[in-house]
């Protein structure tokens, strides 16, 4: 009996510390602004996500500046390099960091909640996109990626060290099934 009670009280300080160190996934709302860091489609195919889950109050603006997001609850950067979308949208990346990083101080100083998100898989994984990552992931409330970007666990450790919550999707249609749990 005494054995018994004994490990049953181990099990249930295991599953206390366990608890204790798990990250949570924060609560977001609305309005929300999506953008990217880096100019690639991604972006477009979370405006996408957005339009299919039920959030209903966002908008999509790919250059989108700290002055713009006034009013907006959260601020969901879809990261990724592009040179092509860098080109197009005549920037490059330097420029790039330099947006975002300011958008990201604007937003934690107005108590906005930031996501990032890689949905485009390996296609946006590279010496570009991976700093981009590195730069953004640490300054953020919730990851949420497509299992193929992180087979090397470039996103796994990134969170764990920073303390990131982070939720693996296997496909990047499972995003608006995700979002819907963590938005009000």
């Amino acid at each position: 009996m005494k054995k018994g009670l004994f490990l049953l009280a181990i099990v249930i300080l295991l599953s206390v510390a366990a608890f204790a160190n798990e990250v949570i996934v924060p609560t977001l709302s609305q309005p929300v602004m999506i953008t990217t860091a880096g100019q690639s489609a991604g972006a477009a195919m979370m405006k996408v996500l957005f339009t299919k889950s039920q959030i209903k109050e966002f908008v999509f603006e790919k250059l989108v500046t700290s002055e713009q997001i006034e009013g907006y609850k959260t601020l969901v950067i879809v990261a990724g390099a592009s040179s092509k979308g860098l080109g197009a949208a005549g920037i490059d990346l330097d420029g790039e960091i330099e947006r975002v990083t300011t958008l990201i101080e604007a937003a934690k100083e107005k108590g906005m909640k930031v996501v990032v998100a890689q949905i485009e898989g390996t296609a946006r994984r590279g010496a570009s996109s991976d700093q981009l990552f590195s730069l953004f992931v640490p300054y953020s409330d919730w990851v949420i990626i497509v299992r193929e970007a992180d087979t090397d666990g470039f996103f796994t450790s990134l969170c764990e060290e920073n303390g990131i919550p982070l939720t693996i999707v296997e496909k990047s249609i499972e995003v608006s099934a995700q979002l819907n749990l963590v938005f009000e």
